[in-house]
């Protein structure tokens, strides 16, 4: 009988801790399947990697990854001597002839490239391609996904 007089006197405090531990599981349950989602798309990216010619000439400098939160990126720098009109020439072919949209061109992004660099941005469903000019070593390729 004591067992349940004190259980009668602690319910607000033990339906505060299941409540707690409840919220606890459903976020540890929601932050797994975001970084299983995330992880997922890395291997879908690497997969791209490996799947993307490579224009004669480029030599891989460095590669990175990242995924965490809903996003998924690989970067690779590559050491060339090939112009961006040509490296420009070469990916618009071969990326659309494997299913990525027609490239946009733009000013290259701003994240380490010199000023006065170009990029283009190839889409296919909810990956990218960006492909930026780096005037002082080559080129830097971001494969990326991001959930919308």
């Amino acid at each position: 009988m004591q067992v349940w007089a004190k259980l009668r006197n602690n319910t607000p405090r033990l339906i505060l801790y299941g409540f707690a531990a409840g919220v606890a599981v459903v976020l540890a349950v929601a932050m797994m399947k975001d970084d299983s989602e995330s992880q997922e798309k890395l291997a879908q990216l690497r997969q791209m990697v490996a799947e993307t010619p490579l224009l004669p000439g480029l030599r891989k400098h460095q590669t990175s990854e990242y995924s965490q939160n809903g996003k998924a990126i690989v970067v690779i720098s590559y050491y060339s001597k090939a112009s961006y009109e040509e490296v420009r020439d070469f990916y618009s072919k071969e990326l659309v002839a494997k299913g990525w949209g027609t490239p946009v061109e733009e000013a290259g992004p701003d994240f380490g490239f010199d000023s006065g660099t170009r990029a283009l941005t190839f889409r296919n469903g909810e990956f990218l391609i960006v492909i930026g000019e780096e005037k002082s070593a080559g080129f830097i390729f971001f494969y990326r996904w991001e959930r919308q």
